[in-house]
């Protein structure tokens, strides 16, 4: 199996992980809605019960996005350094072989200038 492969099941995972959250909530606010209806005197026992209900629902299955989110761009973040790092390093490779093909005058006139300018 590859990195991809691994990838894109992880993907499904977390993504069925999201509708579980989001079904999980709607059952709970459902429950809670037959409930009040069934045992509340008056509308505003009702509106009461399920006004905090929902409320607490929705603050949990929007944190629960929230940290997806985060740790997804964290992930992406993490996967741009890295890139960065190893674009650097072939960069640096680059360089000193072709600096190990130069003429040594060259060389040391070029050294001397990149001192002027504060590189070493």
């Amino acid at each position: 199996m590859n990195v991809k492969t691994e990838e894109r099941e992880t993907d499904e995972g977390k993504g069925m992980w999201g509708a579980v959250v989001v079904v999980a909530g709607f059952i709970l606010v459902g429950l809670v809605v037959l409930a009040a209806l069934l045992n509340g005197d008056t509308a505003a026992d009702v509106v009461t019960v399920v006004g905090s209900v929902t409320g607490v629902v929705g603050t949990v299955v929007g944190a629960f996005f929230g940290v997806k989110v985060g740790s997804e761009g964290k992930a992406d973040l993490r996967k741009d350094a890295n890139q960065a790092r190893a674009d650097a390093k072939n960069s640096e490779v680059k360089a000193l072989h072709f600096a190990s093909h130069m003429d040594p005058r060259v060389a040391s006139d070029t050294l001397k200038e990149l001192a002027e300018m504060g590189i070493r």
